[in-house]
């Protein structure tokens, strides 16, 4: 029986498929990372601008302005966190950091994601409210 599992050592990169992962062209997965990289680095810095902006001139220290730094600071979690993670996820066919890890980062991405969700429905729904004609007003003027 030991031969029979060493036998099948020797034999196995002949007899396990290529994973569909790998099936892209290399110039093609290149270009698919440094597409995704410029993303995650705009998102970051054009986070970080309106953070910055924000947090230094007290001209911008506005209600309406804090929900757009709470916006910021969750969508920069998106640039920092769940672009990079999820562009690893989906290019590479092989996870190899672990379940733990793997739980880990869908807890994270789950967090990050519907935080910055729930940001922007609530802005929405504040700036709807602050106006006196509401909702219909707006659709009415498109």
């Amino acid at each position: 029986m030991g031969h029979r599992v060493q036998q099948s050592y020797s034999n196995w990169e002949e007899t396990v498929p290529e994973p569909a992962g790998n099936s892209l062209s290399t110039s093609i997965y290149i270009t698919l990372y440094i597409f995704f990289s410029l993303i995650s680095a705009v998102t970051v810095f054009l986070n970080l601008l309106v953070i910055v902006s924000i947090s230094l001139f007290k001209k911008l220290h506005t209600p309406t302005n804090l929900l757009i730094l709470s916006l910021a600071v969750s969508d920069l979690l998106v640039g920092l966190i769940v672009i990079p993670s999820m562009t690893v996820a989906i290019m590479e066919p092989c996870w190899v950091l672990g379940d733990y890890f793997c739980a880990l980062l869908l807890y994270t991405l789950f967090l990050c994601a519907s935080s910055s969700l729930g940001n922007l429905s609530f802005y929405i729904n504040c700036n709807l409210k602050s106006h006196r004609c509401g909702f219909y007003c707006m659709i009415s003027h498109i």
